[in-house]
């Protein structure tokens, strides 16, 4: 592709913090980019004209999607997402739309010759099954070492090291979908036990570990009546998941290690302040002051600020205080790209990819940590919790596909109230690696 330089579109970024508000100045013709992020370089086009072609992107059903969005969206990151579409129009002559569409009815109508479309931005659950209809990645002139694709998470979701799955550094949905710990500050300030511990400082020290976690579920007096963590049955394996002990190697061989994170979790879910609720719960609970920790994901977050709880925000504890992980988990329903294989040249595929890419992330790379971290928890410490939780995630693609048995060994014994524990580990061990084994087949067929 020929390639040449020009002045960059520039967003400039204005974050309001006295007043808790945001706003995204109009494209200008700028060399400074008025960001905490220094090393954004400047951007080039490039000299590609798709002659008005139009590229269509399937998604999901009431479901959210991170690469189509209405430029009259209250939503400040899904006016960045049209923002930069429009670009794509402007500088090379192309379109993108997108279309709803469960996978069942999109394949008979492509199959039927009714529609046509070129991606799909689907989570793996849903997209993998139909992997034999994508390209893989590796087949475009893209570049996969740039800073707009996240080759990293694309290479732990590969199937026998075909990329079929594409994802951005900054893809909303990547973000969205990370898991943070939030705890309510109207009830940590109610609670003398907490007056003197600074989670920040715990945080910052090496101390936020999941025994330290419990350490502070335990400093809450029976005779209260807080609840001091309301978890759904998901949170259990999300605490496993993300204290940095990862599903990994076939057979799973138990350790003093997993051995601990089980033990600390059975004394924090057999703690009378803990309550096993649902998700929709939990979330009532934060909002309605009635809890002090539950696990979420950013995406929520704006819910609460709109209805102006006052939170702080996490990563998800560490094993221990002296393996500190700092990985954090990222949801099973992260949205993906996927090029479906069809009659347009794969050159054409291959430039619109990079220009997509490039575009998109100068949009939002500039804005979008920046609204998250501040806008929506509106105290620099979370800021620091939340653009550390984006950063470091990573996402588990053997437990995207479901670790059924396992898991419900794992939430049984979590808890049971009596506990056999040899008989747990060596079931729950058989069956971690049965559907590990299950899973990667599943990948591979």
């Amino acid at each position: 592709m020929k390639k040449f330089s020009f002045i960059s579109i520039i967003i400039i970024l204005n974050l309001l913090l006295s007043s808790c508000a945001d706003s995204i100045t109009n494209i200008q013709s700028s060399a400074t980019i008025q960001t905490s992020h220094k090393d954004i370089p400047e951007k080039d086009t490039y000299d590609i004209n798709f002659e008005g072609t139009v590229f269509t992107f399937a998604i999901l059903p009431d479901a959210y999607n991170d690469v189509y969005a209405d430029e009259s969206s209250n939503n400040k990151i899904d006016k960045n997402v049209a923002k930069s579409n429009k670009l794509l129009y402007d500088y090379y002559n192309c379109k993108i739309e997108a279309i709803t569409a469960s996978p069942a009815t999109l394949f008979s109508d492509i199959a039927a010759n009714d529609i046509k479309i070129d991606f799909l931005n689907y989570d793996l659950n849903t997209a993998y099954p139909y992997k034999n209809s994508f390209y893989d990645i590796k087949e475009f002139d893209i570049d996969l070492n740039d800073r707009v694709w996240d080759t990293e998470l694309m290479e732990q979701v590969a199937i026998n090291k075909k990329l079929y799955a594409a994802i951005r550094v900054y893809s909303k949905s990547r973000i969205e979908s990370t898991s943070v710990l939030l705890f309510n500050e109207n009830v940590r300030s109610s609670i003398p036990e907490l007056e003197k511990i600074d989670f920040y400082d715990a945080r910052d020290g090496g101390l936020w570990s999941l025994d330290y976690f419990l350490h502070i579920i335990k400093l809450i007096p029976e005779s209260s009546d807080i609840c001091t963590f309301a978890s759904s049955m998901d949170d259990i394996a999300r605490l496993f998941l993300s204290s940095g002990k990862i599903y990994s190697k076939i057979p799973y061989e138990k350790s003093e290690a997993h051995t601990n994170v089980i033990n600390i979790l059975s004394d924090i879910y057999s703690n009378e302040s803990t309550h096993i609720v649902s998700k929709a719960q939990a979330q009532e609970m934060m909002e309605n002051s009635e809890v002090l920790f539950i696990l979420d994901n950013i995406r929520s977050l704006q819910n609460y600020t709109s209805k102006k709880i006052k939170f702080g925000v996490l990563p998800l504890p560490s094993y221990s205080q002296e393996y500190q992980y700092n990985k954090n988990y990222l949801e099973k329903d992260t949205l993906f790209i996927f090029a479906l294989k069809t009659d347009r040249d794969i050159s054409v595929i291959s430039d619109f990819l990079t220009v997509y890419g490039e575009h998109s992330s100068q949009m939002q790379d500039a804005s979008i940590y920046e609204y998250y971290a501040y806008v929506f928890t509106m105290d620099t410490e979370s800021s620091q919790s939340i653009l550390s939780s984006i950063k470091n995630t990573k996402f588990d693609e053997v437990y995207a596909y479901g670790l059924a048995n396992a898991e419900a060994r794992l939430n049984e014994y979590i808890l049971s109230e009596e506990k056999d524990t040899e008989l747990f580990e060596n079931i729950f061990y058989k069956s971690l690696s049965e559907d590990i084994t299950s899973a990667l087949n599943k990948l591979k067929e």
